[in-house]
Parts: C-alpha cells; structure tokens; sequence
C-alpha cells in the first residue's frame, strides 16, 4: 500500500507531464518523455551547470587540503536550495492535501499515509538539493585521487542532504500547522512567516559573494574555528571526502533525527489535519444586507479566494511585494543606481528610460493570479456555471483580479522612478503608461492560457498554482515579451529611437490586448461552459 500510495503522490506533482488536461486523456509515451526530457534538461542543464561552476570557483579548498570545508560551504548552499524549494509546499502537501479525509476513511493505517506524505516530502527536497550537492560531490571527484570511500562517502553525502532538507521542511510545515490551527487569519499569518523567510533568503543571497570572498581569504582561520567549536559542521564536511568514522556518525544522526520527525509527524498528524482551527463566537446582530451588481458579487468572490489561501498569496502575487519595495529602495537610493546605469550605457541613447520600462514590466510579470484561476474552480466550476450570471462576466472578474493587483503597486514603483529620475515630459509618460498596458497584456494572456491549460482534477490546490503548464508558460512567457522589448531597442538603438521604441512596443501592446479581449469576449465563454 505504502508504494501506491508514493506512486500517487508522484504522480500528482508530475501530473502535467503524464496527463493532457485540455484532451482529458494521458499522454503518449513519447510526448511523456518529451516533457520529462525537457525537465531534466532544465534541471540538470541550467542548475546543474550554475551549481557546478559555483563549486569549481571554491576548488582552491580541495587543493590547499581543505576539502572537509568546501563540503561544509557546498552543502550550506544545497540545503538551502533543497529548503527553499520544497518548503512553501510542506504544510500544504502534509496537512491539506484535498484528499485527507477520503483516505483517512479507508482501511488504510494513517502510518502508511504519513510515510507517504513525508515521502513526497523528501524526494522534493532531494529533487532540489541534488542540483547543488551532485555537482559538489563531481567537481570533488575530478580534483582529488577517485577512492571506493570518497565515492560511497560523496552518495550518503548527497542523501544526508536530503535528509537534512527533509527535517528543515517538516519541521517549519509542522510549525506552520501548529500556529494555523490556533488563529484566525491563518493565510495571512503563514504570508507573513514566508515572506520573512524569503526576506531572510534574499539578504543572505546578496551577501553570499562578500560572504565567500572573504571565507575563501581567510580559509584557514575559519576551518580553525569550525572544528574546534562547531565539530558536528566538521563531520559533515568529513563524511562527504570519504572519512569512516564521519560517515558513521552522520549515518546514525540522520538515522536519529528521521526517526524522530516520523515520530512527531504521526503523533500529531490526525489532530492537525482534523482540526477546525480557531473559531470565533459569532454573535448575530441585525445589519441591511448589501446589494451589489453581479461584476463586483463575483470578482470579490475572486479576491475572497485569493485572500483566503496562503498559497494562492504567495505564488501568485508576491510581485507585489517585490514592487512596492523596488519603489521604495528607488526612492532613496535611484539616483546613485540611474547614474551608475547611465555611466555603464552612455553610448546607447535613452537607455535608462528603456530599462526602467522593462524593469517595471519584468517586476509586475510576476504577478499571474489569472494564469491558475479557473483550474481553481476545481470540480466546484458547475457552481459559477449555475449562477444567473453571464459566463463573460465571470471571465472578466478573473481578468480585474490581476490587473487590479497588479496595476496599483505597478503605478506606485514608475511613479517612484519619475520622481527619482531627470526623465522628460515624454519620457515620464512612456515610463507610467506602457508598464500598465503590459499589465493589461499579462492579464489577458495569463487568463486565456489558464483557460486553454484548464486542470479541474486536482486533490491539492498547489498543483494548478505552481506546477501547471499554464502558469509556467504565463511567467515565462511575461518574461520574455518585457526582455525582448529591451533587447531589441539596445541592438537596434543606433537606427531606433526612443519615440519610436516607445510606440512600437505600445502600439504592439494595444494590439495584442485588442486581440486577446475580443477572444476573451467571443471565444472564451464557450470553452469555458464546456470544461466539466
């Protein structure tokens, strides 16, 4: 039972690849293999070589004799990597999976369910770390004397990894499960927690370089102090070049603390995924009901199911986030960074305003609540289907849920780059308004894409928001339209100016949203009905 149900859970994190959803139907064999083809390309192509490379700048440590150290500064990046990938997803995956409560009903033991869930839990983390500890442990092979021990030590390095990611996920899951059983505004509370994660992430990432500069420098002094003072780093390090004794140790410590997860995950799993949470006393006092239009009845209907999941948050609207606080750090800081810009790219003409445009559109592309808002609907679609509302107008209010939380914080950073830049009337203009119409355009296209990608057979609402192809092909495909706006105006800056720029890439803008809206209106709502 233990392996189906691992099976299962496989299957629904890599459902896009094995699944059609716009045919209803699985896929071929070929076109599977395609897809996890792609995959690993992507996996091992792009972050394999960015981790490899990483782990080839500190080689000086394998060759000074300080292989123990590189291991230890390697896998701080890998368990990072491993952390960040798969705890956003933790809580959701262990605690309110869709399909809990169906198979708690079945005469299935809840040690086989939460085996299979931790499981998931670490293949995840092992699927992330891997990019970072697999090239560690090559690039060490390469430039060292290839044993049996450095070998066997360099596998069980990579699968101590995973165990550690493993431990850091549940434990911050089981954490977040604890405190969201207790409050009210949950969503809210795991938002915040997650984005001062994120925060923590990100200062660390941009300190990394100085960071390891100055490791590097001072090697000796630091590899002094972590075996004196820090002996368990030590070991770790050890047991990745080969040491017995360090591969013992950490064997039986992993041993320990999986054990112990297993532990504290099953004695409290029932009591968390059949909790109700906080509930409030509610006290009925009488109040003249609202009346509203249907527009605004359904696209607050959008914004309560945006508000009311952490997830939906997190994934899909953290541009907003990161767009107030561009503004912001623009505001004190962008006149040395337009300077800086300016110095770097004073032969091309008007290439501060260009980039400033493609900045704020790269920024707000980050938001692609459209993108997963109809698989959302889930097998619950027959509900907003039955309402005495026209199927447009509830294509329309997922349309505003976007562009609404997207075009405010989008407007708040161009205005901020105004006011901080010596930009002229013109270019002020260009600088507020095409960012706005890309926000209309991402929406649109985010919207029809989900549309056409519709995945209504889904048992955790993570799948549709993080790994459906729709939302893939959205934040790539904003990506790449805001990037190629400046690509093209710096290759052809010599021929292009910036009046031209600006009404070509507007002018391309209005007429591919003109284009996506009459689809919106005309075609849309019969695909829409038809989707069951």
């Amino acid at each position: 039972m233990l392996k189906i149900l691992v099976k299962k859970q496989m299957t629904e994190i890599f459902r896009a690849y094995l699944y059609d959803a716009k045919k209803n139907k699985a896929r071929t064999k070929v076109s599977t293999v395609m897809w996890f083809t792609l995959f690993a390309l992507i996996m091992v192509g792009v972050l394999g070589v960015l981790f490899f490379n990483a782990a080839s700048s500190m080689k000086p440590l394998i060759l000074i004799g300080m292989d123990w150290f590189y291991f230890i500064l390697m896998g701080a990046i890998a368990i990072i990597i491993g952390a960040f990938g798969s705890v956003f997803n933790t809580f959701s995956a262990l605690y309110m999976a869709k399909d809990n409560d169906f198979l708690l009903s079945m005469p299935i033991p809840v040690k086989t369910v939460v085996a299979a869930r931790l499981a998931g839990v670490y293949l995840m983390g092992l699927l992330y770390s891997a990019t970072a500890s697999i090239p560690t442990v090559l690039v060490f092979l390469l430039n060292t004397e290839v044993t049996v021990s450095k070998v066997v030590g360099g596998i069980l390095w990579v699968l101590i990894i995973s165990v550690v990611v493993m431990a850091l996920s549940t434990i911050l899951g089981f954490v977040v499960a604890q405190v969201a059983t207790k409050l009210k505004h949950k969503n809210y509370t795991t938002v915040a927690v997650s984005l001062v994660f994120i925060g923590l992430y990100y200062f660390v990432y941009f300190k990394a370089s100085d960071m390891l500069q100055s490791i590097l420098e001072n090697a000796v002094i630091y590899g002094d102090t972590v075996q004196k003072r820090a002996y368990p780093l030590y070991l770790f390090g050890q047991s990745g070049t080969g040491d017995v004794k360090a591969i013992a140790i950490s064997v039986v410590i992993c041993t320990l603390v999986t054990i112990g997860i297993w532990i504290m995950i099953q004695r409290n799993f029932l009591n968390i995924v059949t909790s109700t949470g906080k509930q409030e006393k509610m006290v009925y006092h009488e109040k003249t009901a609202v009346k509203r239009s249907p527009e605004m009845a359904v696209l607050l209907k959008e914004f309560g199911r945006f508000t009311g999941s952490a997830t939906y948050m997190m994934n899909c609207g953290l541009g907003i986030i990161f767009m107030l606080v561009a503004g912001v750090f623009i505001l004190f800081r962008g006149g040395l960074l337009f300077d800086r810009i300016q110095n770097v790219m004073e032969e091309v003409p008007n290439a501060l305003p260009v980039l400033m445009v493609g900045l704020s559109c790269l920024m707000s592309s980050m938001n692609d609540p459209a993108a997963p808002s109809v698989s959302l609907e889930g097998k619950s679609i027959w509900i907003t289907r039955s309402l005495p509302v026209k199927t447009v107008t509830i294509l329309r209010a997922k349309l505003l849920l976007q562009v609404i939380l997207t075009a405010i914080p989008c407007f708040i950073l161009t205005l901020c780059i105004c006011l901080t830049g010596r930009f002229t009337m013109f270019e002020s203009a260009v600088i507020l308004v095409i960012p706005q119409l890309f926000v209309c355009l991402m929406s649109l296209f985010g919207l029809c894409i989900g549309l056409l990608r519709a995945n209504l057979s889904w048992t955790n609402e993570i799948y549709p928001i993080k790994q459906s192809l729709a939302v893939i092909i959205a934040l790539f495909g904003g990506w790449i339209y805001a990037a190629g706006g400046i690509a093209v105006y710096l290759f052809f800056s010599g021929d292009l100016t910036f009046t031209m720029y600006a009404l070509l890439y507007g002018g391309l803008t209005v007429a591919l949203c003109i284009t996506l809206g009459i689809w919106l209106v005309k075609v849309a709502p019969r695909i829409y009905e038809t989707l069951s």
